[in-house]
């Protein structure tokens, strides 16, 4: 062989090779027919994960942030229970509470109260109001309170969260055992954005003597109580801290009590993990 058909022979059998390491039409469509079916299969999951991540996230987030203006007041005026002493008025006494907490928060609008004491004159637009206004349980069904236009004070904070101070008591001043002060309502979508549903967007919080927290029903969630965070979401934001997630979403059925507790895979979510309650439906 001269050297004319050597270099013919291997510049053939490199393109041999090359032919035979492609791909062929079909089977590039199956191999991408497979991804595209993978795809189809996980990405809901991940989005929907990654959107309760940053919900956890979000929640603590004003969490803490609410928190530290609560700190910061009752350094400055004193323990929240002494505020409430020389009235006899839960409008005046939230209107007290809204004002001094929000000397240490950003607002981006404050939509006052229906009471002279918050000093601004009451408007509309804090809380999510779609002509009921009504924020809904994780059951579907709408409460009977209206949150936005009422007698208590609301704002937006400069994040576009918004909140109310919900009915503050003159209780927490009759003895040491009493520490709720009253509640704070949180929407960390605001009122133009998100479901407007508790365990959602929406939160219930506590004030006390030591501070802000989480509502909770009891200080041990039995069964009974747990359907609070997994039926109605009232609680939700204690399980957000506890566990940092809010698996209690991913459950079989929010409109029946039983269901709502039980992840699709079969788990059961609680608190009582000797009875093999889960945190997590994963």
């Amino acid at each position: 062989m001269n050297s004319g058909e050597s270099r013919q022979f291997t510049h053939n059998s490199s393109l041999s090779t090359v032919h035979s390491l492609a791909f062929t039409l079909a089977e590039t469509l199956i191999v991408m027919g497979i991804i595209g079916v993978v795809a189809a299969l996980t990405i809901p999951n991940v989005n929907k994960n990654t959107g309760e991540a940053e919900k956890v996230a979000k929640f603590k987030k004003l969490y803490a942030e609410l928190n530290e203006a609560h700190n910061r007041a009752t350094a400055i005026y004193g323990p929240v229970e002494k505020w409430f002493v020389n009235d006899d008025n839960s409008y005046v006494w939230s209107a007290r509470y809204f004002n001094r907490i929000s000397e240490f928060l950003k607002i981006q609008k404050n939509c006052g109260c229906y009471n002279a004491r918050c000093g601004v004159t009451a408007t509309t637009g804090c809380m999510y109001n779609d002509g009921n206004g009504k924020y809904k349980y994780l059951y579907g069904s709408e409460q009977n309170y209206l949150f936005d236009g009422t007698s208590y004070p609301r704002a937006i904070l400069a994040n576009g969260a918004s909140f109310m101070v919900d009915v503050v008591f003159k209780l927490c001043n009759a003895d040491d055992k009493q520490i709720n002060c009253g509640y704070l309502h949180l929407d960390i979508d605001g009122p133009n954005k998100g479901k407007h549903t508790w365990g959602i967007d929406f939160f219930q919080l506590e004030i006390t003597k030591e501070g802000i927290k989480p509502a909770r029903y009891s200080s041990e969630y039995l069964a009974s109580h747990m359907s609070r965070i997994t039926y109605g979401g009232y609680d939700a934001g204690q399980w957000i801290m506890d566990f940092g997630n809010m698996d209690y979403l991913n459950t079989k059925d929010h409109t029946d009590e039983t269901l709502s507790r039980t992840c699709k895979n079969g788990k059961l979510l609680g608190y009582n993990t000797a009875e093999g309650e889960v945190q997590s439906c994963k």
